[in-house]
């Protein structure tokens, strides 16, 4: 392998590879030795929050030592006959077609009527590539249910990724070239000429200099383009596997093919995977979700039954269909309601959601787990519900033992569901709010370009301010205020926890859920009574994001 991979592979290493036996430390490099300090230091910093002793705990049990630690953090080197890993394998190709000049444009690839994406010149190569290899992973047969702008979708999410990825180091470099240049004479050429020549130079040796400085860029680049070709490579082929039954079990997936693919709705875990929204040529929609569904198929039954066995409120779930760590759900999409008085419907069935919620131990049911389907609110993410109990803690003082007594009792409310509105505070300190029912949650902050792809271009910080709310109901674009019904929600979790606590005598109505007993369906409806009166104690403000409740 050329010295220049060798050197990445050193200097990219994890902390996992560094202490493996495919590395050894280089004796003799004493003038490295502040260099290693700060790496022990700012490993111990991270692992045990600056404490020594404990840190020197955390590493003995992995049969270390301090010692050999900083020897590896020092200097090191991957021992000849080492695996060469996955990552620098893939970038003996990668960085050849970053700085080769790719045959088709960004617009060919992602669509001609696609934003343009920051730096793209300098990615689309890596692209062209990339789908080369999914195509050859993939027959023709499996490819056949993806039309053609499915497939821009696809190379438009991994042009897109790469660009947020590299675009902050790229941009680096390309405004030393420009103020180097505006520094020596007024600009008087064409409004892309830096910015092509900047790109130019990134072919012919820029690319390598930029990686020497940032090996880890190197690596994440290669990363990336890895799990995309895998992840879309399993998902062609599990669309193809289970199309006929997406048809028949999820009402999605009419003749015609997938004719978009939305990404960016999770983020990614396991390998790159993330869920997606597929779009069939006739209008339907089914979501993609590389994790286990099973408790959603159980979950959908069960409200089945309850839905059957005369609750005070019918409640609707999103049909789904299970597979082996993986699935396929309806696409719930956000509509308003026919009059304003199906608010009220909304809100008793929040009320249902929220003491079946309590019941299941649930939490996480904030704003984005929530759509608004006319008067149905509707879950669309089940992977809380179940939560188990936090470990028993030992208070050493009295304010230990206080604080304990009303983090228990908020585990044991319906605050731990995440249903009602509550206030969060984020790492930079910030209030913000946050609930299945809260209004104003979907402000984000961006980092926009202007000017993109020319000489003046510049990443500017913009405030994506939406004015749908997708989980709250509406009718001609007015919003309910949760704040104007909270009666109706406190009568129907009044309603559905009665209702709830005489079914729960029936063991078989919660077949599918082994560890729910009756007992535990008892004890968890034994907070509404006293709930009830808290709750119409309360008060909100007008558009309906501050809430707080004590219940025991």
């Amino acid at each position: 392998m050329d010295t220049f991979y060798d050197r990445l592979i050193n200097r990219a290493a994890t902390i996992d590879e560094l202490l493996s036996d495919d590395f050894e430390a280089i004796p003799g490099e004493k003038d490295r030795a502040a260099f290693g300090q700060r790496r022990l230091a700012a490993w111990c910093q991270s692992a045990a929050s600056g404490d020594w002793s404990l840190f020197g705990r955390r590493i003995e049990r992995d049969g270390l030592d301090s010692a050999s630690v900083l020897a590896r953090l020092t200097a090191v080197r991957r021992k000849p006959a080492g695996p060469i890993p996955l990552w620098a394998a893939d970038a003996t190709w990668i960085l050849p077609a970053l700085e080769a000049t790719a045959s088709k444009s960004a617009a060919e690839l992602i669509g001609s009527k696609a934003e343009p994406v920051a730096f793209e010149h300098l990615l689309v190569g890596v692209v062209e590539r990339a789908e080369a290899l999914l195509q050859s992973a993939t027959d023709g047969k499996t490819a056949a249910n993806l039309t053609a702008p499915a497939y821009d979708c696809l190379r438009r999410a991994l042009l897109t990724e790469l660009s947020e990825l590299a675009a902050p180091a790229f941009y680096e470099r390309f405004i030393a070239i420009r103020n180097a240049a505006e520094t020596a004479a007024p600009r008087q050429d064409a409004p892309t000429s830096l910015y092509e020549k900047f790109v130019a130079e990134m072919k012919v040796g820029g690319f390598r200099q930029l990686f020497e400085e940032k090996p880890v860029l190197l690596r994440l680049i290669s990363t990336i383009v890895r799990q995309w070709v895998e992840t879309s490579r399993e998902f062609i082929q599990r669309l193809d596997a289970d199309l006929p039954s997406i048809r028949s079990v999820v009402q999605a997936g009419g003749q015609g093919g997938v004719v978009q693919i939305e990404g960016g709705f999770s983020d990614p875990h396991n390998g790159g995977r993330s869920v997606k929204i597929v779009i069939f040529a006739d209008g339907s929609k089914v979501v993609y979700k590389p994790k286990d569904l099973r408790v959603d198929v159980a979950w959908q039954e069960l409200v089945g039954r309850l839905n059957r066995a005369a609750p005070p409120v019918e409640l609707r779930t999103a049909r789904a269909l299970a597979r082996d760590g993986y699935g396929w759900t309806a696409c719930i999409e956000h509509a308003g309601c026919v009059a304003p008085d199906e608010f009220k419907t909304f809100f008793k069935r929040v009320g249902a959601w929220l003491a079946l919620f309590h019941c299941f131990a649930a939490n996480d049911m904030h704003q984005e787990n929530i759509v608004a389907d006319g008067s149905h609110p509707i879950p669309i993410d089940l992977e809380t519900i179940l939560q188990s109990s936090s470990s028993e803690q030992k208070a050493s003082t009295l304010e230990d033992a206080a604080f304990d007594a009303a983090t228990e009792k908020l585990a044991n409310s319906v605050m731990a569901t995440g249903l009602l509105p509550a206030y969060g505070r984020g790492p930079d300190g910030k209030v913000f709010a946050m609930g299945g029912v809260t209004a104003d949650w979907n402000t984000k902050i961006r980092i926009k370009w202007e000017n993109i792809n020319s000489d003046d271009m510049r990443p500017t910080r913009w405030k994506n301010v939406a004015t749908n709310n997708p989980n709250l109901p509406h009718v001609n674009g007015r919003y309910a205020k949760f704040s104007d019904h909270i009666e109706e929600l406190i009568a129907g979790f009044d309603a559905y926890a009665r209702f709830i606590l005489e079914k729960g005598k029936s063991a078989a109505l919660f077949d599918g859920f082994s560890g729910l007993t009756v007992r535990k369906v008892v004890r968890a409806t034994r907070f509404y009574a006293m709930l009830l009166q808290r709750l119409k104690n309360h008060k909100t403000m007008d558009d309906g994001v501050a809430w707080s409740a004590q219940a025991d």
